[in-house]
């Protein structure tokens, strides 16, 4: 599989806080009290069943309450507090401690954290089946050495329409604090129509190794 080319997406960045490529989201001290995001528009219903990898960091120039969505799945892309569908993985700086975890848009509910260290290189992979979304990061490329545990969450099982390579807080509570990160390198695995399942997801701390057509 192809990473995406992210210069195909669609990037509103009010505070010209973004630097997109076309691997990369690179992010520098965007505000939580923003709108801004990067989106690709895949067609009504697009997103159901599949697996998702990216890479990520989060910088330490980020402030206390720092937060922004690395990842995410909606049919209105915007903000991380103002989407009215979808979820994904969102970054925190919680008093210099940053984590990661699911959140789900709309019912304001998240998954238990991952704990990260700032300007680390981390590798994430998201898998959604059914109306659970599982969340896995490792420390290597290869994605064999797993750092804390699976996070999981009950999800819409809707098919949503656009891929989100990063979107901001667009939150007034401590407006003004800021988050310094990026992500790259995202690689779909997904379901075909009729059911055909294109990628291969096997145990835990193991590779998606390929595809089927």
């Amino acid at each position: 599989m192809a990473y995406q080319d992210l210069t195909t997406y669609t990037a509103v960045d009010p505070n010209g806080d973004l630097t997109v490529t076309s691997a990369r989201v690179a992010v520098d001290t965007q505000v939580r009290n923003t709108i801004a995001y990067v989106a690709k528009d895949f067609g009504a219903g697009h997103f159901d069943d599949y697996a998702h990898e990216f890479e990520f960091a989060w910088d330490s120039a980020s402030d206390i309450q720092g937060q922004t969505v690395l990842w995410g799945v909606t049919d209105a892309p915007g903000g991380l507090v103002g989407m009215t569908s979808g979820f994904g993985v969102t970054a925190y700086d919680n008093n210099d401690a940053p984590f990661v975890r699911l959140w789900e848009f709309v019912a304001d509910v998240y998954s238990d954290l991952i704990n990260l260290v700032s300007g680390t290189t981390y590798y994430a992979r998201v898998v959604k089946s059914g109306t659970t979304a599982t969340m896995s990061v490792f420390s290597n490329a290869a994605r064999t050495t797993q750092v804390g545990v699976d996070r999981s969450l009950t999800v819409p099982d809707d098919g949503h329409r656009y891929l989100l390579a990063h979107a901001s807080c667009d939150s007034t509570w401590n407006g003004t604090a800021v988050a310094t990160c990026w992500s790259q390198n995202f690689e779909l695995y997904e379901d075909e129509p009729g059911g055909a399942t294109p990628w291969l997801y096997l145990p835990q701390n193991a590779k998606i190794i390929g595809s089927f057509q």
